[in-house]
């Protein structure tokens, strides 16, 4: 039986890691995350799969952090208006 479980990463911590890297990965595949997450002491796939429900949705809240970070002027985004 497996001892008690201590989680080293928040929910917004692995959302955090997986907006990186989606900004600098050419495909967004769960392989490729976890080749990533290796070489960058992130949260494996299967860590943010549990989180999450899935790898969509972790993937979906992901893009939506990155699209209200380049929505927003206050962090330093580019805005809708012309």
């Amino acid at each position: 039986m497996r001892g008690r479980y201590t989680r080293r990463w928040t929910a917004d911590e692995m959302i955090d890691h997986l907006a990186t890297f989606l900004r600098q990965a050419p495909a967004g595949s769960l392989d490729a995350y976890n080749e990533w997450s290796r070489e960058n002491d992130a949260p494996g796939g299967q860590t943010i799969r549990n989180q999450f429900g899935s790898w969509r949705e972790a993937r979906t809240r992901a893009l939506l952090l990155l699209r209200s970070l380049w929505t927003d002027p206050r962090e330093g985004g580019a805005t809708q208006e012309s």
